[in-house]
């Protein structure tokens, strides 16, 4: 004898056979306050140590400040890491025209290793935009308090995947890599009298090729950066 079976009354009743995904995952960082700072042409960076890394990423103006005994110019689109239990002070008062995003984090000492994820302390960032947006969206969910340590720390590391995205071309990646090495060697060098020749012989290479990559870079002379910083 056949019988009929009518559905459970019970609303609940399918959902019990459902189950939530449960991942222990640890990033290892921890993330603290995030902001975007817009000056008003008065002040500077404060001078203090602090026991957290501080990442700076500059949308308009540069900021000009130093680490211990190294003095950093970061112009737009350019990342600077900051790193704790080092010295930190404005070289310079902030322009009227000078915005950055920054952020603040600690990194389990078990996560630093090599073969990971390498971050630059100072560089361009390949897709501004896209860590515009990311940060925006950490401020907002800040300012909404809809933040948890996983997700903050998720978005955290997702800034830093894309301030630390090489260039797709190698021509690029080598051109990239060049200047930069003359960026820090002007930068470490400030005070003294720079020119091409001198900071090619310093890095081992022809004066012409390395104005050749850096004019290819940034659509000037390493001369003419080398005013812009003085």
């Amino acid at each position: 004898m056949l019988h009929n079976t009518k559905p459970s009354a019970d609303p609940n009743s399918a959902r019990r056979s459902v189950n939530n995904l449960n991942l222990a995952v640890s990033l290892g960082l921890r993330v603290g306050p995030c902001g975007l700072f817009i000056s008003s042409g008065k002040g500077t960076h404060p001078d203090r140590v602090l026991d957290s890394y501080e990442l700076i990423v500059v949308r308009k103006g540069t900021l000009s400040i130093w680490e211990n005994d190294v003095r950093f110019q970061v112009p737009p689109d350019h990342a600077l890491l900051l790193y704790p239990g080092r010295r930190h002070r404005g070289a310079a008062p902030f322009g009227r025209d000078l915005s950055f995003y920054w952020i603040h984090f600690v990194v389990n000492q078990s996560r630093l290793r090599k073969g990971g994820l390498d971050i630059p302390q100072f560089v361009r960032v390949q897709r501004s935009e896209c860590v515009a947006e990311l940060f925006h969206r950490f401020l907002d969910d800040q300012e909404a308090q809809r933040l948890d340590p996983f997700y903050s720390a998720l978005l955290l590391l997702l800034i830093l995947c894309e301030v630390g995205r090489k260039p797709l071309e190698v021509k690029a990646a080598r051109g990239n890599a060049l200047t930069g090495r003359a960026e820090a060697y002007v930068t470490q060098h400030l005070a003294e009298k720079l020119s091409t020749a001198r900071i090619a012989r310093a890095l081992r290479i022809n004066p012409d090729y390395l104005n050749r990559m850096f004019r290819s870079v940034h659509k000037m002379t390493m001369t003419e950066y080398i005013h812009r910083r003085n």
